[in-house]
């Protein structure tokens, strides 16, 4: 901390202006792959949910390494929609050996 004072810092690590709450560890690039992953989440359910999923899944776990409910909604949204895509491939493989 003396060298952050020595080169024009207050000596606290938190530069002039700029305020530290507790607990707010959240960089914005957290919030924002937070966000995308829950609207990737959302649109995953109606259509192209592999695809969305597991976009959703990723930019999860990378806003969950900040923390955040947004994340893990994402998150979870990912997994259900891999996990219906899955259900609806081996759905529509069954009724196609049906036919055969």
């Amino acid at each position: 901390m003396v060298c952050s004072a020595a080169f024009g810092g207050n000596g606290t690590g938190v530069r002039y202006g700029q305020t530290k709450t507790p607990g707010s560890t959240r960089t914005p690039t957290a919030r924002r792959d937070s966000i995308i992953s829950l609207v990737c989440g959302i649109i995953g359910l109606f259509f192209l949910g592999i695809i969305f999923g597991i976009a959703a899944i990723a930019f999860g776990v990378r806003g969950r390494r900040g923390g955040g409910r947004l994340a893990t909604a994402g998150l979870v949204l990912g997994v259900i929609d891999v996990a219906l895509w899955i259900v609806g491939l081996t759905m529509s493989n069954a009724n196609a050996l049906i036919w055969y």
